[in-house]
């Protein structure tokens, strides 16, 4: 750790909670935390880690975008999302006693392809690796990882023995001529597989890549499955390895699908992943010594489901960044060389910007599924970006000009823009995102009616239908436009209209890259709040680079003495986490850990069991840990002090009122959590009455007793919604009502009751 976290000992009670003038709870904490400016750092700008402001756009895109891969699953669907989906496949994989049942369909029929399946899983591992933390601010780490589990599910039942993965269910020739919903399939669905007598390099060795990048997503919540996963990678690796052969030559009825251009590509793409799930430095060496055979040194490419090689350079740049005693590697360091040349080619206004891009801005290779290139570009160019900014490196130089970090992730930015609708045809290419998207996309599941029994061919009546799918594809990132920036919306139009789960992986990467920014976290998940809330909260850290992992090793309630008892749900907690910070913020570790605290405030955590408000917090031990896998982090023993905000049922708050009307009131409790009481829920004695133009509820029996606009009301609370922060109220309780009045009458009381007594011992 650096100078300052040794002086430091504390971060101080940050203001979390807001003051409102009539609140009868008025805890006020303050903070001064000196900071840097933005321009005085040439350069900065978001980098990865603690998630900051949410960007609307892309939180919405991303929800979309994982639900693709709902759409996409086969099996005996558990906990089914899509109401139009069902159980299918259940019986693939019979002919040889396996259970392949579940796994993706690839696109818009019914195939299951291992090769793309398993690049599919392993970009969305690298996704959930880099960019977690951003996908759980938006509530979309869990659907993540569900999907990819259900794929590597799939994968680890696909290699029964070493040397033996089967490669594909479903024979194309059978699939292609059918036209129906995949849970009435009743065509036989042949295996193909791999073995030492038919070797395929190719797939071998990328399913190993995503059996060991996942098994570092499943490292920390189920090791023993990451075990399972990384026996696979281990084995699929050698098999690769020890049994070279294209799966294309081999087998040659998969040329006219997924046809590879060579294994090479995949061989380092597996090993650099084996290297990071395991730290072994013979894989690293693999890479190193394999390069001048496989890497196509300075010769920039394309980031594919076929070609790994810029993937691969990028994630090796990855150890260069972070990693500074493999900055003297010659191998490595040609490959990160190679990750530079594609970087610069993908900046517009670069000496050595590629040519293939269209008017609009749109990167753009070919016309078959040209939104591959855009995609993929994009993701890498973003988590380079990052990879630049977290390790101090603001300027990249192309051909002698030199670039800022920031402007790898603007160009990320246009093609995601690009993609969402902001392009010469102002059409949304994510199907169910925006206005305008759509609606004839070639997919069966999606244009067949849920309630129809189609067989093969009968399911055309829909196919040549001119009404729209009736069914959405929400999420689905379609083929894209041609190179004059022209799109036929028609499902007899695969080439442009149909989806691919390898393109939607690499969007979520891509969205997940663009989510969130560096500064404090401000929640989603009430727009209109946050809004309200904005001038309120006097805090915005925008230190960065940092990563909580939540580890609560010990939790006291405390009593919240100081604070007002007639407001309920209040608690102090005392908690010990470990904070895990990346190695450039030592310098600073206390901003870092309080920037990482920050961004759990006024959201409802499960495991503190209550939305946090405030925290103090003191470090336990100047020893840190180091976080094996993926992330450089070390972790750094943190005790806190917490105030919770956690209203159970028929506790009570207060809060003032913002609307009244004869249907209900609605409350604002501690500046940011609404609530509303609806009529059925206020006593029978407040009668509603309008006067000067202004609603107002007086009671019957005490006609001072009025609520109105800006009263401070005591409530009882129902439910909490911890999702949107929402409290259903009740004014049926005797003592509830204005607060003032109730002061006033519990004094009252307290006076006469003072004045009996006096009397009785006269």
């Amino acid at each position: 750790m650096g100078e300052k976290s040794k002086s430091r000992g504390w971060c101080g009670w940050f203001i979390a909670i807001i003051v409102l003038a009539s609140v009868v709870l008025a805890v006020v904490y303050t903070v001064k935390l000196r900071m840097k400016k933005s321009g005085d750092d040439d350069g900065s700008g978001p980098v990865p880690g603690p998630p900051g402001a949410i960007d609307k756009k892309y939180a919405d895109a991303l929800k979309l975008a994982l639900q693709f891969f709902d759409i996409q699953k086969s099996g005996k669907l558990e906990n089914n999302k899509i109401s139009w989906r069902g159980d299918s496949g259940l019986k693939d994989g019979s002919e040889a006693n396996l259970d392949l049942s579940k796994g993706l369909y690839d696109a818009g029929d019914h195939i299951k392809f291992g090769f793309p399946m398993a690049f599919t899983a392993t970009v969305l591992s690298w996704s959930i690796l880099e960019y977690g933390d951003q996908m759980n601010v938006v509530n979309q780490l869990d659907p993540a990882k569900d999907s990819l589990r259900w794929t590597t599910d799939y994968l680890i039942k696909a290699h029964p023995s070493d040397n033996v993965l089967y490669i594909q269910v479903g024979d194309p020739k059978v699939d292609h001529p059918c036209w129906e919903r995949p849970e009435d399939m009743k065509e036989k669905r042949p295996l193909t597989k791999i073995d030492a007598d038919t070797p395929g390099t190719e797939v071998a060795a990328e399913t190993a890549a995503a059996m060991a990048s996942a098994s570092l997503v499943f490292k920390d919540s189920d090791p023993t499955y990451s075990a399972t996963l990384l026996k696979h990678a281990k084995q699929l690796f050698d098999f690769a390895e020890t049994k070279r052969g294209s799966y294309s030559v081999n087998i040659p009825e998969v040329q006219k699908f997924y046809n590879s251009t060579g294994y090479g590509d995949e061989l380092l793409w597996a090993a650099s992943w084996l290297y990071h799930a395991t730290e072994d430095k013979t894989y690293l060496d693999y890479v190193s010594s394999h390069g001048k055979e496989f890497a196509s040194f300075g010769n920039p490419t394309w980031f594919s489901w076929d070609n790994k090689l810029a993937g691969t350079q990028v994630l090796l740049s990855r150890l260069l960044f972070f990693k500074k005693d493999l900055s003297g590697s010659k191998g490595l360091g040609n490959y990160r060389n190679t990750a530079k040349a594609v970087m610069c080619g993908l900046l517009p206004k670069s000496p050595t910007a590629t040519a293939s891009r269209t008017n609009g801005g749109l990167i753009w290779v070919s016309e078959w599924n040209s939104m591959q290139q855009s995609v993929s570009s994009a993701f890498l160019a973003s988590l380079f970006s990052d990879y630049m900014l977290t390790s101090r490196i603001h300027k990249i130089s192309c051909d002698g000009k030199i670039f800022k970090a920031t402007e790898l992730r603007d160009f990320a930015k246009s093609q995601a823009d690009y993609m969402l609708g902001k392009n010469p045809l102002g059409t949304s290419f994510v199907v169910g995102y925006g206005d305008k998207y759509p609606q004839f996309v070639h997919h069966r599941g999606a244009s067949i009616p849920a309630d129809a029994t189609t067989g093969c061919l009968d399911g055309f009546k829909w196919f040549n239908s001119t009404k729209p799918n009736p069914n959405i594809a929400y999420g689905a990132l379609v083929g894209g436009p041609f190179f004059n920036e022209t799109f036929t919306d028609s499902r007899e139009n695969p080439m442009q209209n149909e989806p691919t789960t390898y393109n939607n992986a690499l969007l979520v990467g891509l969205l997940s890259s663009l989510v969130t920014t560096s500064s404090a976290l401000q929640s989603l998940k009430n727009p209109s709040l946050h809004r309200r809330r904005r001038h309120l909260l006097l805090l915005r850290l925008l230190c960065s680079g940092s990563k909580i992992v939540g580890l609560v090793l010990r939790l006291k309630v405390l009593s919240p003495q100081g604070i007002g008892s007639s407001m309920e749900g209040l608690k102090l907690s005392e908690a010990e986490l470990m904070i895990y910070i990346h190695p450039s913020k030592s310098r600073n570790v206390f901003q870092a850990i309080c920037r990482e605290l920050s961004s759990l405030l006024f959201q409802y955590n499960e495991t503190f069991d209550g939305v946090l408000l405030a925290y103090d917090a003191t470090v336990k031990s100047k020893q840190a840990k180091i976080l094996a896998g993926l992330h450089p982090y070390f972790g750094v023993r943190v005790n806190t002090r917490l105030l919770l905000f956690d209203p159970k049922p028929k506790s009570f708050v207060e809060g003032k009122i913002v609307k009244i009307s004869p249907e209900s009131i609605h409350v604002i409790v501690l500046g940011f959590s609404a609530a509303v009481i609806t009529d059925v829920d206020i006593r029978e004695e407040f009668k509603y009455r309008v006067r000067d133009g202004e609603g107002s509820f007086v009671s019957r029996s005490h006609k001072r007793h009025a609520l109105k606009l800006g009263t401070m009301l005591r409530l009882q609370v129902q439910s909490f919604d911890e999702e949107v922060m929402h409290i259903a109220g009740s004014l049926l309780p005797e003592n509830t009502g204005c607060v003032k009045w109730l002061e006033k009458k519990s004094e009252e009381a307290l006076h006469t009751d003072r004045d009996h007594k006096r009397r009785k011992f006269a």
